[in-house]
């Protein structure tokens, strides 16, 4: 089973890049989107900009514009699961359940201290756009959200676009790339 969903996964990977490179910047901000929204949750952040960078990146100032792009992207899908927590949030957990030690705690450190949870919270790998469902029950406010969400979404985004064009600007990854893209 578990070679069954490796072997798929990879070969949505695959399909994915082959979408991006042939669809360029509009494919890019579509699953940045996606993503954001936790609907292409099979293909990580970690894959996209990094394999976008690699394609179309020409300079720093690319992959810079790559990174803001893709965490404005990134802000704008991930509002869509903060305002639908946020709205639709409390039908799923009770009151009577969010007086337990946990929900006090989720009040503190996401509501109580929003601004430094949210940049912390973005910068953890498969994790930073999950922190819009907490965010959206314990009703943080919005401009806090999109705000912090959006340097946190940044940081993360120029650390994955500018790391890897320094990476093949420098020929650090030479060795690990394939025959095609390390002869040009």
């Amino acid at each position: 089973m578990r070679e069954f969903v490796v072997d798929h996964v990879e070969e949505a990977q695959v399909l994915f890049e082959e979408l991006l490179i042939e669809h360029g910047l509009l494919m890019f901000i579509i699953s940045q989107f996606l993503n954001g929204a936790g609907v292409l949750v099979i293909i990580p952040d970690e894959a996209i900009t990094p394999t976008f960078t690699l394609m179309f990146a020409d300079s720093i100032l690319d992959a810079v514009f790559f990174a803001s792009v893709a965490a404005a992207a990134i802000v704008a899908g991930n509002f869509f699961l903060y305002m639908f927590f946020r709205l639709l949030g409390d039908r799923f957990i009770s009151s009577k359940r969010r007086n337990n030690r946990f929900w006090r705690f989720m009040e503190w450190a996401i509501k109580g201290n929003a601004k430094i949870s949210l940049v912390v919270l973005r910068l953890v790998p498969m994790v930073g756009g999950m922190a819009a469902i907490p965010a959206g029950l314990v009703k943080v406010k919005v401009k806090t959200f999109l705000i912090y969400s959006f340097i946190g979404f940044l940081i993360y985004e120029l650390v994955l676009s500018v790391g890897i064009w320094y990476s093949i600007e420098n020929d650090i990854f030479v060795e690990y790339m394939p025959e095609t893209l390390s002869s040009d």
